[in-house]
């Protein structure tokens, strides 16, 4: 299967881009968020048959972040215009986890967004 990059941006008041690398490509962090960093972010995979499609495009999600680090609520707000990669892109929101935000000592939940770049070689 042909190598793909990833590109995830997080998009909340406090916080920066987020990136996945090609899962062929060895790597030593997964992501990296300036006041909110991925306690879990596992590379998604790119869907077989999209990548057999040479399916790409850009995914933007709105979702919620729970006091616990959990997104909840996540709606594509942005289609890449294939439902596989805004499917993979769902799923991996889902799966993952961040450091909870804190504001005043106290932890808030906080709206953000996530943008999901599928590109093949």
């Amino acid at each position: 299967m042909r190598n793909y990059l990833c590109f995830l941006a997080l998009s909340a008041s406090i916080s920066g881009p987020v990136y996945a690398e090609s899962p062929t490509a060895p790597s030593s962090k997964c992501g990296e968020v300036a006041a909110t960093p991925p306690c879990n972010c596992e590379k998604p995979r790119y869907p077989i048959e999209s990548a057999n499609r040479n399916e790409q495009g850009k995914t933007t999600l709105q979702f919620l972040l729970t006091t616990e680090g959990r997104p909840t609520r996540i709606m594509v707000v942005r289609s890449s215009g294939y439902p596989r990669l805004d499917g993979a892109s769902v799923a991996a929101i889902t799966n993952a986890c961040f450091k909870p935000i804190e504001k005043d000592g106290k932890l808030i939940e906080q709206e953000a967004s996530i943008d999901f770049e599928w590109k093949l070689d």
